[in-house]
């Protein structure tokens, strides 16, 4: 199993010094995280709301990777039904280019009402926008002259000039929310990132696996191995007690935000194995459940409700030191 960090970006200006401090902070997080051995750091894309500060993972991600050397970099997610997709497919490419080929392209639907209202979208058309814009993404990547002409995109004859180091592309990796996405996202062929604290409990994750598994072999997709990411609210700290404390109150507030799809209290979530909050022996024992659903990489989501950074430190580095042994990181 691989561990990579992610993060929201829920910003709480009554906890947190400012918005510019916050992205510091980011930008320094991905960067221990390297130098501690996680394998990857992705950030979220959101829009007009402080659940989520990054609008741009685009840039964010170019500037953790002039501070970095190895640790591979993706959205978690691009929306998108936001935005034009040849755009998308050039900011991506210079990502890919000026990070040495360390992108993981994510892309989603995105799900907030007041996002889709914000950039004058029909949320009802959600899925089709999505499907035409990874359409074109997909063609302008292989770097060959393409015209389109889709529902919502119309290309005339055109090649972009700067295509992504990774050939023929980037992995891509699709989000998935509700049950029929899971085996969408397998009968496609694509890989998968998922967050498992909206179901009802981890248990549910191992069925929705199975069906995207089962979906990517009934379809042929086997040669390409797609692979299941999740990202799992996470806090480690010395005892069970310690983490728990810690952890209680920045979970309640970041669920109060804007968490869409969850209901569940802090105990609730604990209960159902849907947040890593505990001791070493606790969290790995949940990884090892996701590992044995067929989850190669779990992205620890540490930095959430305003949590001061020095116990996001403290989280990032004990994680590293007695939680990736026990897991067999790789």
């Amino acid at each position: 199993m691989k561990l990579g960090i992610f993060s929201v970006m829920d910003f709480h200006p009554e906890q947190q010094r400012s918005a510019a401090g916050f992205y510091r902070e980011m930008i320094e997080l991905a960067v221990n995280a390297e130098a501690l051995g996680y394998d990857s750091a992705w950030v979220a894309e959101h829009h007009f709301a402080n659940y989520g500060l990054c609008p741009s993972p685009a840039v964010l991600l170019a500037a953790i990777a002039q501070r970095t050397e190895k640790i591979r970099l993706g959205p978690a997610v691009c929306v998108l039904p936001f935005h034009d997709p040849v755009k998308v497919a050039e900011e991506y490419a210079v990502l890919d280019v000026v990070s040495d080929g360390r992108l993981d392209f994510s892309a989603g639907r995105g799900y907030l009402e007041h996002e889709y209202a914000g950039h004058s979208v029909d949320r009802e058309e959600s899925q089709a926008r999505f499907d035409e814009a990874l359409e074109v993404i997909e063609l302008a990547w292989k770097g060959q002259p393409f015209e389109y002409t889709g529902r919502f995109h119309r290309y005339p004859r055109l090649a972009i000039n700067t295509l992504p180091l990774q050939r023929p592309t980037p992995p891509i990796t699709l989000a998935a929310l509700s049950p029929t996405t899971y085996a969408r996202i397998g009968a496609q062929g694509y890989h998968l990132v998922a967050v498992p604290y909206i179901l009802e409990e981890l248990s549910v994750l191992k069925g929705l696996l199975a069906g995207y598994t089962e979906q990517a072999q009934d379809n042929g997709h086997t040669s390409t191995h797609p692979r299941v990411t999740v990202a799992f609210h996470m806090h480690v700290a010395a005892t069970q007690a310690e983490a728990e404390a810690r952890a209680r109150p920045y979970i309640a507030r970041y669920c109060e935000t804007r968490a869409v799809g969850n209901t569940k209290t802090f105990d609730q979530l604990m209960q159902r194995r849907l947040i890593a909050v505990g001791d070493p022996q606790h969290v790995a024992s949940i990884l090892q459940q996701l590992a044995s659903f067929g989850v190669e990489r779990v992205l620890c989501l540490m930095n959430f409700g305003g949590m001061p950074f020095a116990l996001v430190q403290d989280s990032l580095a004990l994680t590293a030191r007695e939680v990736m042994p026990l897991v067999g990181t790789t």
